[in-house]
């Protein structure tokens, strides 16, 4: 999967835009994590990239295609993606909720594989009891699980998570993304998540990508590259040490130095 950004700009019609001149190449498997203060697109560029959104100026590139000439199907089985949050509004059960994310590869008709496929996700989530519980009655936190699981069995080879462990607990959120690096591994996924927790971040991202304002990359590399005094203190406004913890950028976050 090689996915390519190049000056890619976005507003909502009220003559500011939230991206400007984006430009980014992702070409090999990994978990690449997007992080940036709230405010900076990093939700907006996702479904910029996941033709949620219709990209007026610049292009996006997935496989050397241009995603405003393919169709939203053909781009569905490109990447999968997984949004923050939930729709508690669903009276499915989890099994049928995470089915959904077969439709593109098998229709309304539900195969043997289908099945597997969910329990699969399932067992990887850590969900196999709330199978027949129906979506409606779950935490926010299971909400959460069953929307990865969703993603995971669309098959694809990239996939685009928007905060994937919101909700969760600390032990979660580390099982979750260690998981999502896995599948990178051994899977040769391209994983590309939204996440807020910087350290959890310098610990499992193989690339790093900060967003700054207005709406732009601030830096893109690899996390001890990139997870800076420097930058934290410029991106988030916050001052920090950064230690090294086992090769990796652990952040001690000092106080807020400015609130905007």
């Amino acid at each position: 999967m090689e996915l390519v950004v190049k000056d890619l700009d976005f507003g909502f019609g009220d003559g500011r835009n939230v991206l400007q001149s984006i430009s980014l190449s992702i070409d090999k498997p990994g978990l690449y994590c997007i992080i940036g203060p709230n405010g900076v697109g990093k939700s907006t560029l996702v479904r910029c990239i996941n033709k949620i959104y219709k990209v007026p100026d610049g292009k996006v590139f997935v496989n050397g295609k241009d995603i405003n000439e393919i169709s939203i199907k053909e781009n569905a089985g490109n990447m999968a993606y997984v949004p923050v949050g939930g729709d508690d509004l669903f009276a499915l059960t989890v099994v049928d909720t995470i089915l959904i994310g077969r439709h593109n590869q098998s229709g309304w008709k539900t195969s043997e594989e289908d099945l597997e496929t969910v329990y699969k996700s399932m067992k990887l989530m850590g969900i196999e009891e709330l199978g027949m519980k129906h979506y409606n009655e779950l935490s926010a936190g299971q909400h959460q699980k069953v929307a990865i699981a969703r993603g995971l069995v669309q098959g694809t080879d990239f996939i685009i998570l928007d905060e994937p462990t919101a909700n969760l607990d600390v032990r979660y959120q580390i099982y979750v993304t260690e998981l999502l690096k896995e599948l990178a591994v051994r899977s040769g996924m391209t994983v590309l998540m939204i996440s807020h927790d910087l350290n959890i971040t310098a610990r499992y991202a193989d690339e790093v990508i900060v967003m700054a304002r207005p709406g732009v990359i601030h830096s893109m590399g690899k996390p001890e590259d990139v997870i800076t005094e420097d930058m934290i203190r410029e991106v988030y406004g916050v001052d920090c040490d950064v230690i090294d913890a086992k090769g990796k950028p652990h952040i001690i976050l000092g106080p807020a130095l400015r609130i905007d």
